[in-house]
């Protein structure tokens, strides 16, 4: 069997109907492997192929390149179903946990990762080498995994009884990623400085020691904002809620559904306030009604008194079903301490350091963005520190401005808030204008009703004065 271009690696598949090829030219081959014929080719990836694996049912195929990426490929048509930038560096090895679609990956970045394919997640990464990862073997039973290095070094890797949770991964990651820029961007500032390059000086180690600390403290502040605007939602949504089965009520009891007129956020209001109370419609109820009064008219002469009494008690019944539920104020929730829900985010955003605020706006996802600019728009309208909001918003706007144009949900909410800030904005100005026009009328006012000197020119006059022959020369 002849190639377009060189062999990197080679896999037979274990249910024996395969033979994969990577090749020098960043594809893959696939071939049936009792005839050889040409069955797939899968094209992706950027560089050579280096490595490549078929998972134990022969479903998935995995391939590793030398573009930092490793892919998952279906078998049955050769679809692509995840591509991930994997390592820092080229990725060496790749290999399936049998009978699972779990996988471990070596690179050249002397680290181990562990994925799973189904959910397409990075679960954990192995430090411990201290060259370039080369080789890369699994255990028939998945319990060990083995790694040989260019520190010419086997590390054993076993599997414990202890619980992994992705969430917190996830986050170690991001503050070793947060560390990692804060170094190089402090070891780069230090190099500007003239620190020099290995960073031996002591003050180069304390700034690096700083930077990387103040973007954990970013990201933890980002966090508690987030937190703070989850309860200021949840707190905003109840009282919500309230509020629209108050005026389904309200409509109901003036009987002002039904009329002919259009209106759907009342008549929304009125369906969830019957959910709510577990009733159903009145005129239905009142067709029942009808219908067993018609019914019973009809058959009076077959009925008796006690059937008419059950007819009476259930009657009853109904009517007390309709009034069992009633609406209730919503609790104060003590997470809030008390506040509302406006007055908490504020709080959350002032207690942040300045030098803190771009990190943790930096960390918002759009969702959260969406509701911080609408609280925002709540604090400008009030008065509420306009420099610290006008910053805010202006550096949202900035990060996530292709988001806010393509979505328009925030058009109003932009609209609002530009002529809110302009109009506090021109209510300072004049503050300060009415404030500096004071202070002249006052200076001037002292200027011209003051008789102090300065003391040279009073110790002169006085001098003057007494000398005797400035008085003859004035007589």
């Amino acid at each position: 069997l002849k190639l377009t271009d060189e062999v990197m690696t080679v896999k037979y598949s274990p249910d024996a109907r395969y033979v994969a090829v990577g090749l020098m030219d960043s594809t893959v081959k696939v071939f049936f492997e009792d005839s050889l014929k040409f069955f797939l080719s899968l094209y992706g990836h950027r560089l050579p192929v280096l490595s490549i694996d078929i998972s134990s049912d022969s479903t998935l195929l995995v391939s590793a390149s030398a573009d930092k990426t490793i892919k998952v490929w279906g078998l049955d048509f050769g679809d692509c179903h995840k591509s991930f930038l994997a390592h820092d560096d080229s990725v060496s090895q790749v290999r399936f946990v049998p009978d699972t679609h779990y996988l471990f990956s070596a690179g050249k970045d002397r680290v181990v990762k562990y994925w799973d394919a189904d959910r397409f997640e990075h679960i954990i990464t192995l430090h411990g080498h201290h060259a370039e990862v080369w080789a890369l073997a699994v255990s028939h039973s998945g319990a060990f995994v083995v790694s040989g290095a260019n520190d010419r070094s086997l590390r054993v890797w076993e599997r414990t009884d202890e619980q992994v949770f992705l969430e917190e991964e996830r986050e170690r990651r991001m503050e070793a990623m947060y560390d990692d820029a804060a170094q190089v961007e402090a070891k780069s500032i230090g190099d500007m400085d003239g620190s020099g390059i290995d960073g031996s000086a002591k003050g180069s180690t304390d700034v690096t020691q700083q930077g990387g600390k103040s973007s954990v403290v970013g990201l933890k502040a980002g966090e508690r904002l987030m937190q703070a605007l989850d309860l200021a939602h949840n707190e905003l949504e109840r009282w919500s809620k309230y509020r629209r089965l108050l005026l389904a009520r309200a409509a109901l009891s003036d009987g002002r559904a039904g009329r002919g007129k259009r209106m759907t956020g009342l008549e929304r209001a009125i369906e969830e306030y019957k959910q709510v109370m577990n009733i159903g419609d009145s005129s239905d109820d009142e067709q029942d009604d009808s219908d067993s009064d018609s019914d019973s008219d009809s058959d009076s002469s077959s009925d008796d008194n006690g059937s008419k009494k059950h007819q009476k008690k259930n009657k009853t019944k109904k009517k007390k079903n309709k009034k069992s539920v009633s609406i209730t104020r919503p609790p104060p929730n003590p997470l809030l301490q008390g506040m509302s829900a406006s007055d908490y985010v504020f709080k959350a955003l002032t207690t942040m350091r300045s030098a803190q605020i771009e990190e943790a706006l930096l960390v918002l996802p759009f969702e959260y963005v969406v509701r911080l600019l609408r609280f925002v728009l709540d604090f400008v309208e009030n008065g509420r520190r306009i420099e610290l909001c006008v910053r805010v918003a202006s550096f949202l706007v900035k990060i996530h401005q292709k988001q806010i144009v393509s979505n328009q949900m925030l058009v109003n909410t932009l609209a609002r808030l530009r002529t809110a800030t302009r109009a506090q904005l021109q209510r300072r100005k004049d503050l300060i204008g009415y404030n500096m026009a004071a202070l002249r009328f006052v200076r001037s006012s002292v200027k011209s009703n003051s008789n102090a000197y300065f003391f040279g020119d009073n110790n002169s006059s006085s001098s003057n004065n007494d000398n005797p022959r400035v008085k003859r020369a004035r007589q």
